[in-house]
């Protein structure tokens, strides 16, 4: 697997150039190529008026595979702890077969190259921008940039995305996605930069974010479950970060 072909199978399934492609392609989640090959066969459809080629099929499809797999090979460790494996018990020889359902096959890791990653702490000073908690969390060096990336994986897999939300219900566009995806900064939400390059209205954002709050997995929940944190010191550091990015408005 190359980038040449991971950007051209991101090109053909979000309808965007390669800087755009390049850019998403970091954060692509199988959610979002779920919905974007849904989308390209649909749109063929209506074009047509009869069911996509069977070319245009086998070529969506082909994409979708080499970004599943781009998407799932990058997130193996996350993807391990999210099935209920505790590496941090495991013998340091101890090897895991894990299925990919999406590709149709397993691979095999070992728990000690996993458990390293656990161990990362950061040790410096908290970077001079807005930060989501998580980050903050780990730059704060709180937590280990494995839970980190554990707890956006933990809230991603428990509730769908406004982006993703926005592309089911037609009010957002494969392409839009893309283009919002890769003008986000750190510590800027989603609907921010759709409502800044309008391409979703105040008020749609505002029914999506409703309609995701349903879904109680704020991700401080994430370490206070794990018993990483305790509901009081989630509390002091959440506010603790609101103050921080107050600092970095713009």
């Amino acid at each position: 697997m190359n980038s040449v072909s991971l950007v051209n199978a991101c090109r053909n399934l979000f309808l965007v150039q390669p800087f755009l492609a390049h850019g998403i392609l970091p954060t692509l989640r199988m959610e979002d190529i779920k919905i974007a090959l849904a989308k390209r066969l649909h749109n063929q459809t209506k074009i047509h008026d009869s069911p996509a080629p069977e070319v245009l099929i086998r070529e969506y499809i082909n994409s979708y595979n080499l970004l599943a797999e781009y998407i799932t090979g990058h997130n193996l460790e996350v993807l391990l702890s999210l099935d209920g494996h505790d590496l941090s018990r495991q013998p340091a020889g101890t090897s895991f077969i894990y299925p990919l359902p999406e590709l149709g096959k397993t691979v095999q890791f070992s728990s000690a190259s996993l458990n390293a990653k656990k161990k990362l702490f950061f040790n410096g000073s908290v970077p001079p921008r807005r930060l989501r908690l998580s980050s903050y969390l780990y730059y704060r060096g709180i937590v280990s940039y494995y839970h980190m990336m554990e707890s956006v994986a933990w809230q991603k897999n428990r509730r769908p995305l406004i982006g993703q939300m926005a592309m089911q219900i037609g009010q957002l566009t494969a392409d839009g996605f893309a283009r919002i995806i890769v003008h986000i900064k750190n510590g800027e939400r989603f609907g921010e930069v759709a409502r800044k390059y309008r391409l979703l209205s105040g008020n749609v954002i505002t029914a999506l974010v409703k309609a995701q709050e349903k879904y109680d997995c704020r991700i401080g929940r994430f370490f206070i479950e794990k018993e990483i944190l305790s509901e009081h010191e989630i509390r002091t550091l959440d506010q603790e970060m609101k103050e921080h990015n107050l600092r970095f408005r713009q």
